[in-house]
């Protein structure tokens, strides 16, 4: 159970960030201060993202593993 947990923070981590990142800046392209906003905007789509990435792989693994028995 522990190495199916940090796979699935692994992967969520290496998928969420760098469209968090690439989200943040689309949005914050056209503020004044473009490094602060472009990393406020990250902070808070990260903040929301993850906790819902993790939950969504999760019930797609089990819900995957139940399947094949």
């Amino acid at each position: 159970m522990k190495n199916e947990l940090k796979s699935t923070l692994r992967f969520v981590v290496l998928i969420a960030t760098p469209l968090c990142l690439v989200n943040g800046l689309i949005f914050s392209l056209g503020s004044q201060d473009l490094i602060q906003a472009w990393f406020s905007r990250f902070g808070f789509t990260f903040l929301v993202t993850f906790p819902q990435a993790v939950f969504y792989v999760s019930v797609v693994k089990w819900f995957d593993k139940r399947n094949k028995v």
